[in-house]
């Protein structure tokens, strides 16, 4: 189960990801890659559904699923 957590701690995330992540060769060009199907939209740019709640939350993606469950989290918070 993912831990809860609020709107803003999801924006800080957005945000972090922007300042450490997005740039970083790891994570170049991951809108065109197959395993990332669903992507967050915030302020005209997108963001991995599961790297935001990873960093929004303190767990690491492989302890939850993609997909149903990320973005049924997403919704709900």
């Amino acid at each position: 189960m993912i831990p809860k957590t609020t709107p803003e701690i999801i924006v800080k995330a957005l945000e972090r990801f922007d300042q450490e992540l997005r740039e970083t060769p790891d994570w170049s060009g991951w809108e065109q890659k197959e395993n990332h199907k669903f992507a967050i939209q915030y302020n005209g740019r997108l963001y991995p559904v599961k790297k935001i709640i990873s960093l929004a939350t303190n767990t690491p993606v492989n302890s939850f699923s993609g997909g149903n469950e990320a973005n049924k989290y997403m919704v709900y918070h």
